[in-house]
């Protein structure tokens, strides 16, 4: 902490005077957004990050289809960029996730954080910055993919054209759930690799579980010993209770729906996910008033 002296008024994130209205509330989340999405777009760390997914995507996936159709000739594909485009905005997501996860608790590492709050800033216009920053981040991210996997499709003749918007709307609120539970673990971490190994970590755990309930699940039951029944029991039943915590899972349940053309299942799916979204950001602002604004 600075050795000068800090004013009372810093020690908590409302004691500073509230914006006079909506407009001026906007206007203060608009700031907040627009200066870090300046640094974000004129840095270097997204574009290496889109080219390092565009880089592997392209080596194991779209190359993977096209291997496939030389060896067997001519095959029937659903859209097989489809899957190559969405897991590369599925990865943007956890990118953008992980960054906001940073956000908040390196400005409080850094000190700079007190330093804002002496201006007309309240913990909900500097969440909603937070919030909002990321998102605009993910549709310049979005473009970029759009314009890439197009011209793939036209050049490998692969196609790329079923439910590509309903792919967006998906991708576009599975970011949301992600930034705002990263939101929500920068609000309550004082320390930036507190926020990267909280974020990390529960992604990790959310990840292993869904995988081993798959993995459990496709044991046929003439093979299964009294370990395997006792885990894949015990798997499944955290896994229940994990997918309304986890953001993943509710990108599962929406992908899953409209693989199978499920349009209700679908719009329960985005549905549930904005109210995700919405409670996580409240959660991040009720614990960004717990913590305070200094180190």
């Amino acid at each position: 902490m600075s050795s000068t002296p800090v004013p009372a008024a810093a020690s908590t994130v409302d004691a500073s005077p509230a914006p006079a209205g909506k407009l001026s509330r906007a206007r203060i989340v608009w700031s907040i957004a627009g200066r870090d999405l300046r640094s974000h777009l004129f840095g270097l760390s997204l574009y290496v990050v889109v080219a390092l997914v565009l880089l592997g995507i392209s080596h194991f996936a779209v190359r993977n289809a096209l291997w496939q159709v030389d060896q067997n000739g001519l095959m029937v594909l659903g859209n097989p960029i489809n899957y190559p485009f969405f897991l590369a905005l599925w990865l943007s997501a956890v990118y953008l996730g992980l960054m906001a996860a940073v956000a908040i608790a390196r400005e409080r590492d850094n000190g700079t954080l007190e330093v804002l709050f002496y201006g007309p800033v309240d913990s909900l216009s500097y969440l909603l910055g937070k919030f909002v920053q990321p998102m605009i981040s993910f549709v310049v991210v979005a473009a970029f993919y759009l314009a890439y996997f197009a011209a793939s499709a036209w050049y490998t003749n692969l196609g790329f054209t079923g439910g590509i918007v309903q792919l967006l709307v998906l991708a576009l609120v599975l970011t949301g759930c992600v930034v705002a539970f990263g939101l929500a673990i920068s609000a309550m971490s004082r320390r930036v690799f507190l926020a990267v190994i909280g974020f990390l970590g529960l992604m990790l755990l959310f990840t292993l579980f869904s995988v081993a309930q798959a993995v459990l699940l496709a044991i046929p039951a003439e093979r299964l010993t009294d370990v395997l029944a006792l885990a894949r029991t015990l798997v499944d039943s955290v896994q229940r209770g994990l997918q309304w915590l986890s953001p993943l899972a509710y990108f599962s349940r929406g992908s899953a729906a409209l693989l199978i053309g499920e349009w209700q299942d679908y719009l329960i799916a985005v549905g549930s996910s904005l109210v995700y979204t919405a409670v996580l950001v409240a959660l991040a602002v009720f614990a960004f008033q717990r913590k305070g604004v200094r180190r």
